[in-house]
């Protein structure tokens, strides 16, 4: 009988780990959530709920679908596996910048669903305001951490993967870049635009798609890495540009007279 521990053992330990994280969080869930959720109108909680969720769950999927597709397109290319292999050891290192966007979503994006919902464009300003300095700020501190160790770390993988320095620098600016304006789809999103969010979502989606598989036959990985940089970078402008509008206003709406 063999004591390695080999992947199976890995993606066992992994899909236990996720199912007890799961199921914690929708016991925390139940019992931080407003007595209005478990009482309201019966009629309504199906269609009510299916509508307010459907943005969050395409946009996200949205992202899941940028996030994954650089390994099937990579895998069409390149049946080998090197480049795929390559493009993982980059993301992998790069996912680290995204931290700080979740650690601010949980800090500030209550404080700005309340600010909404109160019509308060002042406080509005201000969350939005401190996020991108506190968010920015991490990521740019974290982007430098990356250019200047990055090297060193991706030899923890193998020598010959210090070649993926260049699709670091590339995904690490686009998780920075669009950490950082996250905030903007909350916006829009918080102000009724759900569906500006799907149609943006899904066409960004699909801009990258097309653009990872154009440029990664002449550039390989790092042609796909720009086509989801470019994706992802391009979906939060549109949402920054869009969240433009509810930002603006007199300071009589600011006050939420």
């Amino acid at each position: 009988m063999s004591d390695a521990f080999d992947l199976l053992d890995a993606a066992l330990i992994r899909a236990i780990a996720m199912t007890i994280v799961c199921i914690l969080l929708w016991r925390l869930m139940l019992s931080a959530e407003h007595v209005g959720f478990k009482s309201g109108p019966r009629l309504m909680r199906r269609r009510t709920w299916t509508i307010g969720t459907l943005p969050y769950f395409l946009s996200t999927a949205s992202g899941i679908v940028l996030t994954q597709a650089p390994f099937l397109v990579l895998g069409w290319i390149h049946a080998d596996g090197r480049e795929a292999a390559m493009f993982r050891a980059a993301d992998l290192l790069a996912q680290g910048l995204a931290i700080a966007g979740l650690a601010g979503g949980a800090m500030f994006l209550p404080m700005l669903a309340d600010a909404i919902n109160a019509r308060d464009l002042r406080s509005t300003r201000r969350v939005v305001r401190r996020w991108c300095v506190l968010v920015g700020t991490l990521n740019l501190g974290g982007l430098a951490a990356l250019g200047i160790f990055g090297d060193d770390l991706l030899a923890f993988f193998g020598p010959h993967y210090r070649d993926a320095y260049p699709l670091l620098l590339v995904i690490g600016t686009s998780i920075g870049g669009s950490m950082t304006a996250s905030v903007f789809l909350s916006v829009v999103q918080y102000h009724g635009g759900g569906r500006q969010v799907i149609r943006t979502s899904l066409a960004w989606s699909g801009v990258g798609l097309l653009a990872m598989l154009v440029l990664g036959s002449r550039w390989e990985a790092l042609g796909v890495a720009v086509g989801q940089a470019g994706a992802f970078l391009g979906m939060y402008l549109t949402f920054m540009i869009r969240a433009r509008r509810f930002l603006r206003g007199t300071e009589h709406e600011a006050t939420g007279a």
